[in-house]
Parts: structure tokens; sequence; C-alpha cells
């Protein structure tokens, strides 16, 4: 009996010991991940310039620069050549990721809904176009209509 009484006590001290430097470790996670937020500076234009030119993108035109849906990433707006996209800058400012960004619970694309975003004031209002003088070709009542616009000068 003192034999098993001693086990049952060694068993407890293990596990208690167990304990206390687990949760000392997750409390200095924790900590951890709350210094390097705090630690994520700003993302200033000039910085986002310097990292667009390394990459090539000297022509580029910074939209916006804002933070992303994932803590310690940067989302940058660009516009090149026409297109708008984004890409994402973590906040040691070293890496450069391009590509969507996918909420798994919903299964949503970040990206593409920013990228949307983005290109709402290109939308041309169709309801807003007088197609009177327009040349026809097809059923003038089917229900999709492919609209070409040509200049002729």
């Amino acid at each position: 009996m003192n034999r098993q009484r001693r086990i049952t006590v060694l068993v407890a001290v293990i596990s208690l010991v167990s304990f206390f430097l687990c949760w000392s470790d997750a409390a200095r996670g924790a900590n951890s991940q709350r210094q390097g937020r705090a630690q994520c500076e700003p993302l200033s234009e000039k910085e986002a310039r310097a990292i667009l030119d390394s990459l090539r993108l000297n022509e580029a035109k910074i939209l916006k620069i804002q933070s992303s849906p994932i803590q310690q990433l940067w989302e940058i707006a660009l516009e090149n050549r026409g297109q708008r996209f984004v890409v994402y800058v973590d906040c040691s400012k070293t890496y450069v990721m391009p590509g969507p960004i996918i909420e798994y619970r919903t299964g949503m694309d970040r990206t593409r809904q920013r990228v949307e975003d983005l290109n709402r004031d290109k939308r041309v209002n169709l309801a807003g176009l007088k197609l009177d003088e327009s040349l026809v070709m097809g059923n003038r009542d089917a229900p999709i209509k492919v609209i070409v616009f040509l200049d002729p000068d």
C-alpha cells in the first residue's frame, strides 16, 4: 500500500509540473503573438514602392495600402497596365505573396472580393446606353446580349 501511494503521489506531482510547464509555454506564446502584432509597423507608400520596384512593377500605381484579413500581412492594391490586383507583404517587409486568401469556413475568396471592389468604379452601366441606333445582329429580344464598342476613327 505504501508503494502504491508513492506512485500515486509521484504521478500527481508529474501531472502538476507538466500542467504548469505547458501553461507557462502557452502564456509565453500568447505574449509573443501580442508582441508580434505590436511590432508590426505601418507599411509606407515609399516602402511599398521600393518593394514593387524590386519586383519590376515600376509602372504600377499604388491605389491603397491597408491591413489584410490575415494578421501580420499588409495588402497593397495596385493598378498596372489597366489591370487592378492585390499583393500581400508581411510585417517584416521581406516576403511578398500574390494570390488568393480564402476563408475556409465560408469558402469566400477575400482577394477576389477585394479586386471586385477595386474594379467597381470601372463598370459600365448598360442600362444607361442608348441602343436605338445600334447595329443588331441576331434577335433583338435575346436574353443575353453582347455589346461591342468600336471606334471608327
